[in-house]
């Protein structure tokens, strides 16, 4: 049985930073019986200053007798404790998640090295095309000294897609060592959820993401803001404002919908509300401009919800499964006509979509063999 160190930003009961935080804990939930799991992560959730309440900081807490998790307080961080509770740490390969955090990926990386153990790197999709729209020249000079240092040399790099090979190899470079393993996905619990009345006419709709350029809710709301219809329009977003002066640019435009259109927020929602929340809407709506995954995309088909997604995740050719959309961002035509289609849709052509959905989250699940594909993955 493996012993595995993983080093991650946030981890539960944090749920503000998303994706990679959904995919550790589905990853405990996978393998708990198949391998040791140690994780070292801060006490505070992601943006926040307030550590969580209940838990101990900077000694290993058992986290639902699946995994023992060091939660580092900020005053009690440093590299020298970092070392010590490495090296004090009994485990035989070190997982850390991501690349430009400096305390809980660069560090991690270069103390596991110098004491020899194995390591692999997810890098998390931040080496895509969309993850240098922001701080590209801090990023870039990162990945020109880690080249220049080494620094991944006797590493393996997990990607999660054949676009992320694609992407560590042309930033890393081909000599690298790559394994392509996807995230564990999350499949809904209750199919009491599954079925929703559809009437024609009547369009409800959900996103739930951090708002943020790269999520792209103000492109939805600009769509919207177009669809010329006589119908019942209902989009509620769900998600931490990430980003204000992005947020203040979405609110400007939903002043600028029509009566029968309507846009809310409404706030943050938490992982154990999101099934629930998903059986209230007819599709999610999620034209994000990249996604190495998407969980929520995941999370939506596996409560037989639909989607409507651009084409820069890995959730492709939805409308042949009858399971969705995937439309490319620059065709802002074809968005307002697949929404004409949705709302014009009435129960048996939608029964036949969230049919859809549901069958190819448990096709994805059934054709991944993910468990085996890690316990590969983490082999010492």
């Amino acid at each position: 049985m493996p012993k595995i160190l993983i080093f991650i930003d946030w981890f539960l009961p944090g749920f503000r930073a998303g994706g990679p935080t959904r995919s550790i804990a589905n990853l405990v939930d996978a393998l708990h019986q198949d391998a040791e799991l140690f994780i070292i992560t801060r006490n505070t959730d992601y943006c926040q200053t307030e550590p969580y309440p209940g838990i101990k900081p900077n000694a290993w807490v058992n986290f639902e007798n699946k995994a023992r998790v060091y939660y580092f307080s900020e005053q009690h961080y440093s590299y020298s404790n970092l070392k010590k509770l490495i090296e004090t740490t009994p485990f035989d390969i070190a997982y850390v998640n991501g690349i430009y955090s400096l305390k809980y990926s660069i560090l991690p990386l270069f103390i596991c090295r110098r004491i020899n153990k194995k390591v692999v790197v997810a890098v998390r999709g931040m080496l895509s095309c969309q993850a240098f729209s922001s701080k590209s020249v801090k990023k870039k000079s990162f990945i020109y000294i880690s080249k220049w240092l080494g620094m991944y040399k006797k590493a393996t790099i997990q990607a999660t897609s054949p676009q992320e090979v694609e992407d560590v190899k042309k930033c890393l470079g081909s000599k690298v060592t790559i394994m392509e393993v996807s995230n564990f996905p999350r499949m809904a619990q209750n199919d009491e959820h599954d079925r929703i009345n559809k009437a024609k006419g009547e369009l409800r709709m959900v996103n739930i993401a951090r708002i943020s350029p790269e999520k792209n809710q103000l492109f939805a709301i600009e769509r919207l803001a177009k669809f010329n219809t006589e119908g019942m329009v209902l989009l509620d977003l769900y998600g931490p404002v990430y980003n204000a002066d992005y947020w203040e640019r979405c609110r400007e435009e939903i002043k600028k919908l029509p009566e029968n259109i309507h846009v809310q927020y409404k706030g943050i929602l938490e992982p154990d509300d999101l099934e629930s929340t998903l059986a209230g809407y007819h599709f999610l709506l999620f034209p994000s401009t990249g996604e190495n995954f998407g969980h929520t995309i995941f999370e939506a088909l596996s409560c037989a919800r639909p989607v409507i997604v651009s084409d820069q995740t890995p959730w492709r050719a939805l409308e042949s499964q009858s399971a969705g959309f995937d439309l490319n961002l620059g065709q802002t035509q074809k968005w307002l006509d697949v929404l004409q289609y949705c709302l014009d849709i009435g129960q048996e052509d939608f029964d036949k979509l969230s049919i859809g959905a549901k069958k190819l989250a448990i096709a994805y699940i059934q054709q991944s063999d993910l468990k085996n594909k890690y316990l590969q993955l983490f082999t010492p």
